[in-house]
């Protein structure tokens, strides 16, 4: 049974860098001309490159530069911040590739809980985890998180993304927990396994 497995790096719920804009960033990387891209894509170019200007206001980045004339009738290039983004997709697509089996995403969703005197949630030294399902969402850790604290939880931001053991997908969130932990614990007291995961 084959996977199919679409990696979406989005931001605030609006999706900033996808399959498509990823391809397109690969193939102006290869060849060198920002026409013959939008072209392997069947796409205009006009479109291309409003897709890649999008890209740089979103990430506050410039991700290609362009040089004119000459011999070779000049070339649209990827900067290097253009060649670290596009890696950083492919790392973070490679690791939810790794972790598919039999068509299904196995998933670990790490929630990095602190707060505001800065100890995090645990339980000797674990941080705390669910399995995300079908029948689960990552909401649901979150939840559970809430209730067994007993103080409100708020997920700060996109999760980073890592391989677990056996090929399994880690989502790590940083959420900041409304009150203070009556035993949580410092950064140091985590497992050296768990501290790893925030570095």
């Amino acid at each position: 049974m084959s996977s199919t497995v679409k990696v979406i790096v989005g931001r605030d719920g609006v999706n900033l860098l996808g399959e498509g804009r990823a391809r397109l960033l690969e193939l102006l990387s290869e060849k060198r001309s920002l026409r013959k891209a939008a072209g392997a894509m069947g796409m205009s170019y006009r479109y291309a490159w409003g897709s890649i200007k999008h890209l740089e206001e979103v990430f506050g980045l410039p991700l290609v530069v362009s040089k004119k004339g000459g011999s070779s009738g000049g070339s649209t290039v990827l900067t290097p911040e253009g060649r670290e983004l596009l890696e950083e997709y492919k790392k973070v697509r490679s690791a939810a590739l790794s972790a598919t089996d039999g068509g299904l995403m196995r998933v670990t969703v790490i929630l990095a809980a602190r707060d505001g005197n800065g100890r995090y949630a645990s339980l000797n030294g674990r941080l705390p985890y669910g399995r995300v399902s079908a029948s689960e969402p990552p909401e649901a850790v979150l939840e559970r998180l809430a209730a067994g604290t007993g103080h409100p939880c708020n997920v700060m931001g996109n999760p980073s993304v890592r391989t677990g053991k056996d090929g399994v997908l880690l989502l790590v969130y940083e959420a900041s927990i409304s009150g203070t932990l009556a035993d949580g614990c410092s950064l140091d007291d985590l497992t050296p396994e768990d501290r790893a995961l925030l570095e």
